[in-house]
Protein backbone atom coordinates (compact mmCIF):
# COMPACT_ATOMS: atom_id res chain seq x y z
CA UNK A 1 0.00 0.00 0.00
CA UNK A 2 1.26 3.47 -0.97
CA UNK A 3 1.91 5.74 1.88
CA UNK A 4 2.62 9.79 1.96
CA UNK A 5 6.18 8.62 2.43
CA UNK A 6 6.05 6.26 -0.65
CA UNK A 7 4.53 8.85 -2.56
CA UNK A 8 7.47 11.70 -1.76
CA UNK A 9 9.87 8.59 -2.23
CA UNK A 10 8.57 8.08 -6.04
CA UNK A 11 8.04 11.72 -6.41
CA UNK A 12 11.77 12.57 -5.65
CA UNK A 13 12.92 9.29 -8.50
CA UNK A 14 10.53 10.42 -11.02
CA UNK A 15 13.33 11.79 -12.85
CA UNK A 16 14.66 8.47 -13.30
CA UNK A 17 17.43 8.87 -10.99
CA UNK A 18 18.94 6.56 -8.64
CA UNK A 19 19.27 7.35 -5.01
CA UNK A 20 20.55 5.72 -1.63
CA UNK A 21 18.34 6.31 1.93
CA UNK A 22 20.87 9.04 2.83
CA UNK A 23 19.60 10.53 -0.50
CA UNK A 24 16.65 10.52 -0.45
CA UNK A 25 16.46 11.50 3.51
CA UNK A 26 17.74 15.04 2.17
CA UNK A 27 15.01 15.58 -0.73
CA UNK A 28 12.04 14.76 1.60
CA UNK A 29 10.96 15.30 5.40
CA UNK A 30 11.55 11.73 6.23
CA UNK A 31 14.29 9.85 8.49
CA UNK A 32 16.97 7.61 6.72
CA UNK A 33 15.94 4.83 9.40
CA UNK A 34 12.21 5.63 7.84
CA UNK A 35 12.58 5.49 4.63
CA UNK A 36 14.83 1.77 4.77
CA UNK A 37 11.38 0.84 6.02
CA UNK A 38 9.48 2.46 3.28
CA UNK A 39 11.80 1.68 0.28
CA UNK A 40 11.53 -2.56 1.87
CA UNK A 41 7.82 -2.05 1.38
CA UNK A 42 7.89 -0.17 -2.28
CA UNK A 43 10.34 -2.61 -3.19
CA UNK A 44 7.69 -5.52 -2.10
CA UNK A 45 5.16 -3.94 -4.20
CA UNK A 46 7.29 -3.85 -6.83
CA UNK A 47 7.57 0.13 -7.64
CA UNK A 48 11.05 0.06 -7.32
CA UNK A 49 14.04 -1.85 -8.33
CA UNK A 50 17.31 -1.99 -5.77
CA UNK A 51 20.73 -1.70 -7.09
CA UNK A 52 24.00 -1.55 -5.62
CA UNK A 53 26.49 1.31 -6.06
CA UNK A 54 29.65 2.51 -4.78
CA UNK A 55 31.11 0.97 -1.99
CA UNK A 56 28.11 -1.47 -1.79
CA UNK A 57 25.40 1.08 -1.04
CA UNK A 58 21.81 0.68 -1.73
CA UNK A 59 20.36 2.38 -4.45
CA UNK A 60 16.68 2.53 -5.71
CA UNK A 61 15.34 3.70 -8.86
CA UNK A 62 11.53 3.28 -10.52
CA UNK A 63 10.42 0.91 -12.24
CA UNK A 64 7.45 0.65 -15.10
CA UNK A 65 5.10 -0.39 -12.40
CA UNK A 66 1.23 0.75 -13.16
CA UNK A 67 1.48 2.97 -10.23
CA UNK A 68 4.77 4.63 -10.92
CA UNK A 69 3.49 5.01 -15.09
CA UNK A 70 0.05 6.63 -13.94
CA UNK A 71 1.87 9.43 -11.30
CA UNK A 72 4.60 10.52 -13.70
CA UNK A 73 1.59 11.11 -15.97
CA UNK A 74 0.22 13.05 -13.63
CA UNK A 75 2.98 15.16 -12.60
CA UNK A 76 3.86 15.45 -16.68
CA UNK A 77 0.36 16.86 -16.85
CA UNK A 78 -0.11 18.62 -13.76
CA UNK A 79 3.09 19.33 -12.89
CA UNK A 80 2.46 22.74 -10.75
CA UNK A 81 0.63 19.95 -8.16
CA UNK A 82 2.68 19.21 -4.67
CA UNK A 83 1.17 15.57 -4.93
CA UNK A 84 2.97 14.01 -1.90
CA UNK A 85 1.53 17.25 0.05
CA UNK A 86 -2.09 16.87 -1.44
CA UNK A 87 -2.98 13.56 -1.34
CA UNK A 88 -4.24 11.58 2.24
CA UNK A 89 -3.15 8.16 3.37
CA UNK A 90 -7.48 7.79 3.23
CA UNK A 91 -6.81 8.65 -0.62
CA UNK A 92 -3.85 6.43 -1.18
CA UNK A 93 -5.83 3.71 -0.02
CA UNK A 94 -8.81 4.04 -2.11
CA UNK A 95 -6.58 4.84 -5.14
CA UNK A 96 -4.22 1.57 -4.95
CA UNK A 97 -7.12 -0.20 -6.36
CA UNK A 98 -8.29 1.87 -8.85
CA UNK A 99 -5.95 0.00 -11.12
CA UNK A 100 -8.57 -1.71 -12.97
CA UNK A 101 -12.49 -0.01 -12.86
CA UNK A 102 -13.80 -1.38 -9.59
CA UNK A 103 -17.57 -0.74 -7.79
CA UNK A 104 -17.20 0.99 -4.71
CA UNK A 105 -18.23 -1.38 -2.83
CA UNK A 106 -15.53 -3.82 -3.84
CA UNK A 107 -13.37 -1.25 -2.51
CA UNK A 108 -14.61 -0.62 0.65
CA UNK A 109 -15.00 -4.42 1.06
CA UNK A 110 -10.71 -4.96 0.07
CA UNK A 111 -10.46 -1.78 2.19
CA UNK A 112 -12.14 -2.82 5.50
CA UNK A 113 -14.42 0.58 5.44
CA UNK A 114 -18.05 1.37 4.74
Amino acid sequence: MLTKAGLAVIDALSTGREATAADLAMDTEYSQTHLYDVLDKLLESGLLAEHRGPNNQREVSLTDHPVVEAYRTLRSELGHVEWPDLLSPATFRVCWYLDEPRRVSAIAERLGIT
